[in-house]
């Protein structure tokens, strides 16, 4: 079993055609969804990128795992879901495509394999 996660950043569910959108906008989305579980009610833990990607990571919310600001690192206080998969005889890769997680930052942890796909300005 292969295990994918594929966080979009700022992306909204009301312009996605498997959340009824009436434009095709995303079709190859679409095609993973109809294959896949398509979750229809979600909250974000935060407005920031870097407190959601921790809480994704380790099912806390940021008064938990601490990353609560724009500029805190990354150093949640359980295992997060890379260490479990990897625990459990996993493969894991990261690949980052935004400065919000780099790896540097902590966000490698757990990982065999993290690449930062973004180039610095």
């Amino acid at each position: 079993m292969n295990v994918l996660l594929y966080v979009f950043d700022a992306l909204r569910a009301d312009h996605v055609s498997c959340y009824g959108y009436e434009r095709e906008t995303t079709p190859n989305l679409d095609a993973i969804a109809e294959e896949g579980i398509v979750f229809e009610q979600c909250i974000s833990p935060s407005t920031y990128t870097r407190p959601v990607a921790v809480s994704l990571l380790t099912g806390l919310s940021p008064l938990v795992h601490g990353t609560r600001h724009i500029d805190d690192g990354y150093n949640p206080p359980v295992p997060a879901l890379p260490e479990h998969f990897y625990a459990a005889g996993y493969e894991t890769i990261g690949i980052g495509s935004m400065p919000n997680m780099r790896g540097e930052w902590g966000f490698n942890r757990g990982f065999d394999v993290y690449k930062d796909m973004f180039e610095d300005e």
